[in-house]
């Protein structure tokens, strides 16, 4: 483990999760802990939870007592013999990381140019410079893990991929920490100019983070398990693409070449934090990743197919689906404009074809975000909500 052992265990301890402890609360040793803190803490968790009828049958629900809560809440130590889990492996990469770019005064522009890194000049995210060496982390991580399929990332990426690739994560690491960052620079006086965030910066990032991490244990977890997860995520997906590659040209009928664009965190994570990406290769074709099963979608579509097959006056089309174990692969719908009247007119009696279909599947989902205007047709691009039960059949 890198950065300081004794920092590192620290914050590990301050950052266990209340099931962790009760599940093994002989792994964790209570150590004395002031009565007013215990009082403070379980008055901030009780507020957290709502009020002190809500708190008590929390604590009923996980058959626990205000006794037992008081517990869980006291300060605790490591056995000698405690073992990283791996987010501290990485959060003990992140300060060896942050150390090194600062004293290569690399947290900017500099370092966006010494180490290849995604800069967004016209749209750069809030506090980015100071997760730039937990990207390094995650870049480096996935580089070892995909090491063993292939030599390098840009046989599969062009380099402008591999950037929106990097932002993914970077965006995921700033939504995370924004809160607890902008908490940190307000507590700092001072008018708000470039001047005033680059000593913030330089004030925040000359310990490596670990000063941060010790005042927001939770956060340092949660960046941690992120880069894992992202790396996980990616890994899986690029594994994924090479062992579908030929049924996904031979589905599209296209060869599909490196990816040229690639947009991820399109969707609430699930499963290990994954999200839906969209992909654009060199030949054009543009994909849909979605990390989950598409038995929906691939209904959808054939449900389609026998509308028009049994001659419904009105055609309404879905995209192309490859539905494989778990996940599968979506033709991207690109917005296309009207091209005439009498394409509008077609358009509008499809949205009304659409409204009956959906009215019929008991759809629930059709909102603006689910619906692509593609030239003269409307499509829908999620079908999670199709087939949505409804609790009054179930009225006695």
């Amino acid at each position: 483990m890198s950065g300081s052992s004794d920092t590192l265990r620290r914050i590990a301890v301050a950052a266990l999760r209340l099931d962790e402890v009760v599940a093994n609360p002989e792994r964790y040793p209570t150590i004395a802990t002031p009565a007013p803190v215990i009082v403070e803490r379980l008055g901030r968790w009780e507020a957290a939870v709502g009020d002190a009828e809500a708190f008590a049958r929390r604590l009923e629900y996980w058959g626990l007592d205000r006794g037992r809560a008081a517990e869980l809440v006291c300060d605790r130590r490591l056995e000698p013999n405690w073992c990283p889990a791996p987010w501290c492996e990485v959060l003990g990469e992140i300060v060896t990381t942050t150390r090194k770019m600062v004293a290569e005064d690399a947290l900017g522009p500099s370092g966006y140019r010494r180490y290849g890194l995604p800069a967004a000049i016209e749209n750069p995210l809030v506090f980015e410079d100071i997760l730039l060496p937990c990207l390094l982390v995650g870049r480096r991580r996935l580089a070892v893990h995909l090491a063993a399929r292939f030599r390098r990332l840009e046989q599969v990426l062009e380099l402008e991929a591999i950037a929106g690739l990097e932002r993914t994560l970077l965006g995921s690491l700033v939504g995370l920490s924004q809160r607890a960052l902008r908490a940190e620079f307000e507590a700092r006086p001072g008018d708000v100019t470039a001047d005033r965030y680059r000593r913030f910066v330089q004030a925040i990032t000359e310990d490596g983070l670990e000063g941060f991490f010790l005042r927001f244990p939770p956060l340092a977890r949660l960046l941690g398990e992120a880069i894992l997860a992202w790396v996980e995520n990616q890994a899986l997906f690029l594994d994924r693409l090479e062992t579908d590659r030929p049924a996904i040209e031979s589905r599209f009928d296209v060869n599909t070449g490196r990816i040229a664009v690639f947009h991820g965190g399109l969707s609430d994570p699930h499963n290990g934090l994954a999200t839906v990406l969209i992909v654009r290769f060199e030949s054009g074709l543009g994909l849909v990743y979605k990390p989950k099963s598409l038995v929906a979608e691939e209904a959808y579509s054939q449900f389609l197919r026998r509308l028009a097959a049994d001659g419904c006056p009105i055609d309404l089309q879905g995209p192309q689906v490859l539905s494989r174990d778990g996940y599968g692969w979506v033709e991207e719908v690109v917005p296309a404009m009207l091209e005439d009247t009498s394409a509008a007119h077609r358009f509008f009696q499809r949205c009304g074809a659409l409204a009956c279909v959906l009215y019929l599947l008991r759809a629930t989902d059709g909102h603006a975000e689910n619906l692509v205007a593609a030239g003269e047709h409307f499509v829908l691009i999620d079908m999670e909500t199709l087939m949505h039960a409804d609790p009054r059949a179930f009225d006695t």
